[in-house]
C-alpha cells in the first residue's frame, strides 16, 4: 500500500540558508580575486624590475661597445700608421737598391764598353772617356 507523508518545508529557512552559503561562496570568490589582483601586481612589479634590469644591461653593453670600438680604432689607425711607416722604409730601402744596381750597371756597362774599344784599336786612346 501506498502511503501519504506529509512533509512540510520551512521554504524561509531553506532560503536563509542558501542565502547564507551563497553569501559564504561570494566572500570566497572576493577574497581570491583580491589576492588574485596582489599577484597580478607583484607579477607586474617584477617584470618592471627585470625590465629595468634588461634596459641596464643593455645600456651597459652598448656604452662597452662603443668604448671597444674605440679602442679598436685606435688600435687600427696606430697599426696602419706603421705599416705605412714601414711601407715608405721599404720603398726608399727598394729605391736605394734600384739605384745602386743601376749606377753598377752602368759602370759595368761603361766598362765593357771602354774594354771593347781597347780590344777593337789594340791600344788605350789617349783623353778618350767614353760615358753613355
Amino acid at each position: 500500500m501506498y502511503c501519504k507523508q506529509s512533509i512540510h518545508i520551512d521554504w524561509l529557512q531553506v532560503a536563509e540558508e542558501f542565502r547564507a552559503k551563497i553569501q559564504g561562496d561570494v566572500e570566497s570568490v572576493s577574497k581570491a580575486v583580491l589576492e588574485l589582483e596582489s599577484e597580478e601586481r607583484a607579477i607586474d612589479k617584477q617584470h618592471d624590475e627585470y625590465l629595468a634590469g634588461v634596459q641596464s644591461t643593455e645600456t651597459a653593453i652598448n656604452q662597452h661597445t662603443a668604448e671597444l670600438k674605440l679602442l679598436i680604432d685606435r688600435q687600427a689607425d696606430r697599426l696602419l700608421r706603421q705599416v705605412k711607416v714601414q711601407r715608405q722604409r721599404r720603398d726608399e730601402e727598394v729605391t736605394r737598391r734600384k739605384n745602386d744596381v743601376r749606377l753598377n750597371r752602368l759602370v759595368l756597362l761603361d766598362f765593357q764598353k771602354y774594354s771593347q774599344q781597347v780590344i777593337d784599336k789594340g791600344t788605350m786612346g789617349v783623353g778618350t772617356i767614353v760615358i753613355y
